[in-house]
């Protein structure tokens, strides 16, 4: 799941969750997600009544008590973010991200190397020259 209105997609799963729907085929996920979903609601509520309090006040200030419910709603929404990306999609761990990114490095190496030995040509990699996807892990292999 990616893009920009993700948050958007979450936070309409909460108000889905709330009000008694259930996930096309994630039946027990969602009976996981909705006390998350109904908590964050509720923080949500506290934010907006916070926020109307302080229009009606000094704008230009922000009151300690207000920065507090912000961080608070904040660290909750991340909880509840986390737990609903999670529990729809693969995640992976902080092993798997580390080996992915020590692979990248070490083709990236390769590529580098394998344009400065002239084994590879610039003009290759930009017209993604299938040759490339199978030379370049195997390049790294011998090097």
């Amino acid at each position: 799941m990616q893009g920009d209105h993700i948050t958007g997609t979450i936070w309409f799963g909460a108000e889905c969750l709330v009000a008694g729907s259930v996930m096309h085929n994630h039946e027990m996920e969602s009976d996981e997600l909705r006390p998350y979903a109904r908590y964050i609601t509720k923080v949500m509520e506290t934010v907006r009544n916070k926020l109307r309090d302080q229009c009606l006040r000094d704008v230009t200030q922000y009151p300690e008590e207000l920065v507090d419910v912000l961080r608070w709603f904040d660290y909750n929404w991340s909880e509840f973010e986390y737990s609903y990306i999670s529990r729809m999609w693969q995640v992976k761990s902080r092993d798997e991200i580390y080996q992915q990114h020590l692979t990248t490095v070490l083709f990236s190496e390769t590529t580098a190397q394998a344009l400065v030995d002239c084994l590879i040509t610039e003009e290759q990699m930009v017209y993604y020259d299938p040759v490339l996807m199978l030379a370049i892990p195997r390049l790294a292999i011998i090097w």
